[in-house]
């Protein structure tokens, strides 16, 4: 591996990978090195694994470093958050990877969904500008991956400045999986070919005999190539008196498994392995045929190389394929379908003659790539100067179902924040009400937006979804749709709070909130604690303490980076206390900034989501407080004999709370107070015989046999 030197004063630019083995998006990432190393200093971090062969066709003068699996070594809790990002930072740092410096000009990567420590890396790395190469459909399971993936796959695309698309179908149905991807500027450009300077060379491969047709494959054997199935209707047409040889140009994982088929089968002479070969160009001027029956392709490469040798080409309908030719004029898009590829592949090799014209057009109508436009494309992109003018520095995100008589007043009171960088957005659960109605005046105002989900998604999921998908500024700010902002400056005020200490890694800046009784039957609460000065920074582990101590917590007031938040899976946990379980793991990747000051109000209306929790669902509300602790005692962010006591007194208080709140809002017996037992036992069995916990019960008790004796009472 290369050592990185700094003596030359071209811009240097990090190519990024996941994995350098044989395959398409490889090469094309050593194709680009290629022609931009005359250009720029170019290293080259590899994730995963690499082949020897692969490397020695890099240029000379690339640096070349390798991460390894160890450099990524990550336990992954429940939310899928990544707990060793520390050893990430480290790795880079000793490897002169610039992640907290802008010294890279542009990262290049491609190849890189698949894998959560390429997109990670990606995320980490910092430089002018950020270009994300999509050659293939690695974010069409995304969405059932694991957390961890899911997450690292999101905030890649967040740090995102542009993307390079390998076809235009390609970007299009991967925007429907993702939507993140379809807000990111695209540029399309086909895989670099070398073909239209290769000339035939007589000595790297002797004349194939033709006294059949030739049908020929450049592919990898593996699954997705369908290299089985393609032998399966070999042998099917042959029965049928179809006669030709098919050769096979590629290695593989299936190659055994083919080779048994193709002795099965008595199908040596005519469906022939070749392995890999170094000039594909040499074969593909000698077959009558050229086939590519993928399951999945970004743009296939070798159909751009074979067409540039006005080769036949019968393809299946991946991605891209119609972009280069026109069906059944410079070639044949076939269904993925077993017998309309026989059915097609058979008329190409049984009549010449539609081969001829099939070539003919090819010639007067050539396949038209302008390699050095593209090459200038793509050095546009990367001396493009920062984007920052139309990209809102803050999200304020309305996640609202069915809140019609409240959610104007959310609207309004986001808008009215005096900052500029700003932009508002509704995401509307599928409400049954008129929430579309109320949010179509607001329309005109260019910062604001309204989604609307197609189906419900529930509270906490619109949450995810909302900071997942729909938010583009770096600083989020949740704000419920039956909530409002009363502090008109409190957006400006916290975002310069969080630049003012930029350099110390804030995750989030908290105020306080006024909790507002609609009946107007209770005192409106302010609930801010005792703060000397005008901010309160506090460090990762102390910031549970003060939450244990003081009772404190607020939603509405939390302005939070969206990059940090995305990254430890915050909004996964589905309980009613998803956004405290979100925020008290966030604290422990990060300082706190306490601001004095009141953000807006609660509003307490009888019908809030979070308002009481149901009897069954209150142990996780309350065990995440000690599962949070155990995980900051495990990263030395505090200690048992500091916290415990403050953790007993709150987990006491919020236990007795929750379950005084859920024996009033239903019918109970009075031995439902027994229910507390389990309760106690499965979050911490010290807390048996509490005082707090043994007054709520009895209160609870008493207050049920008294409701019990008056309805028993004669009338």
């Amino acid at each position: 591996m290369g050592t990185r030197l700094n003596q030359n004063p071209r811009k240097r630019i990090l190519f990024l990978v996941q994995e350098l083995t044989a395959g398409g998006a490889a090469y094309l990432c050593i194709k680009w090195i290629k022609r931009l190393v005359s250009l720029y200093e170019i290293d080259l971090l590899i994730i995963g694994p690499y082949e020897t062969k692969m490397l020695a066709a890099l240029p000379a003068g690339v640096s070349v470093i390798h991460a390894g699996q160890s450099a990524f070594s990550a336990s992954c809790d429940r939310l899928g958050s990544i707990s060793a990002l520390g050893a990430l930072r480290l790795f880079m740092r000793r490897n002169k990877i610039a992640p907290l410096a802008a010294e890279y000009q542009a990262i290049l990567a491609t190849s890189i969904l698949a894998s959560w420590q390429a997109c990670i890396a990606f995320a980490l790395c910092r430089s002018q500008n950020k270009i994300l190469f999509l050659v293939d459909e690695a974010l069409a399971t995304c969405a059932q991956a694991r957390a961890l993936r899911r997450n690292a796959v999101a905030l890649s695309l967040l740090v995102t400045d542009q993307v390079v698309s390998v076809s235009s179908a390609l970007f299009k149905n991967m925007s429907e999986h993702c939507t993140a991807l379809k807000d990111k500027p695209c540029e399309v450009m086909w895989p670099i070919t070398e073909m239209q300077n290769s000339s035939p060379d007589a000595q790297q491969h002797s004349i194939l005999p033709h006294d059949k047709p030739i049908v020929l494959t450049v592919a990898r054997l593996a699954p997705g190539k369908q290299i089985l199935e393609s032998l399966h209707i070999h042998h099917a047409l042959r029965q049928q008196g179809i006669d030709f040889r098919w050769y096979i140009v590629g290695a593989g994982e299936e190659e055994d498994t083919i080779r048994a088929e193709i002795k099965r089968l008595e199908m040596e002479d005519f469906f022939i392995l070749e392995g890999f070969q170094q000039h594909v160009a040499n074969w593909m001027r000698q077959c009558d045929v050229f086939a590519l029956l993928s399951v999945s392709e970004g743009c296939p490469t070798v159909i751009i190389e074979a067409l540039q040798l006005n080769c036949v080409v019968i393809s299946t309908e991946v991605n891209g394929v119609d972009e280069l030719l026109v069906n059944e004029k410079t070639g044949i898009i076939v269904a993925n379908q077993p017998d309309k590829i026989a059915q097609q592949l058979s008329r190409l090799v049984s009549d010449s003659a539609l081969r001829e014209r099939i070539k003919n057009n090819l010639i007067q109508h050539p396949l038209k790539i302008d390699a050095e436009h593209d090459l200038q494309r793509l050095v546009k992109m990367i001396e493009a100067p920062k984007q920052s003018a139309s990209v809102p520095a803050c999200s304020i995100l309305i996640p609202a179902y069915n809140q019609q008589d409240y959610l104007d007043k959310a609207i309004s009171s986001a808008l009215m924040q005096d900052f500029n960088a700003l932009e508002v957005a509704v995401i509307d659960d599928a409400s049954t009400d008129n929430t579309e109605l109320v949010c179509a005046k607001w329309l005109a105002d260019p910062r604001f937006r309204y989604i609307k989900n197609s189906t419900n998604l529930g509270r906490v999921k619109n949450y995810h979804y909302a900071l997942n998908e729909v938010a583009r500024g770096d600083w989020v700010l949740m704000l419920d749709g039956d909530d409002y902002l009363t502090d008109a400056g409190y957006i400006k005020a916290a975002w310069e709070t969080a630049q003012n200490h930029i350099g110390e890694g804030v995750v989030f800046v908290q105020a306080g909130h006024r909790i507002e009784y609609a009946s107007g039957n209770s005192k409106d609460v302010d609930m801010l604690p005792d703060i000397a000065s005008s901010e309160m920074l506090v460090r990762p582990g102390n910031y549970l303490k003060f939450v244990f101590d003081t009772g404190f917590f607020t939603h509405l007031g939390i302005l939070f980076n969206r990059a940090a938040a995305i990254r430890h899976g915050c909004y996964q946990a589905d309980i009613s206390s998803s956004d405290m379980d979100s925020f008290l793991r966030l604290s422990l990747q990060g300082p706190v900034i306490l601001l004095n000051r009141i953000a807006g109000c609660w509003v307490q209306h009888g019908n809030n989501a979070s308002a009481s929790v149901p009897m069954h669902h209150i142990t996780e509300n309350v065990k995440l407080f000690r599962a949070i602790t155990d995980l900051a005692i495990k990263q030395g962010l505090t200690s048992k004999t500091n916290i415990n006591p403050s953790l007993n007194r709150y987990e006491a208080q919020t236990l007795a709370y929750l379950f005084a709140k859920a024996l009033s809002s239903k019918k109970h017996h009075p031995l439902d107070t027994l229910q507390l037992i389990p309760m106690i036992i499965a979050i911490n069995p010290k807390l048996l015989f509490n005082f707090t916990l043994l007054k709520t019960a009895a209160k609870s008790f008493i207050k049920l046999c008294l409701l019990m004796f008056k309805k028993a009472e004669p009338k």
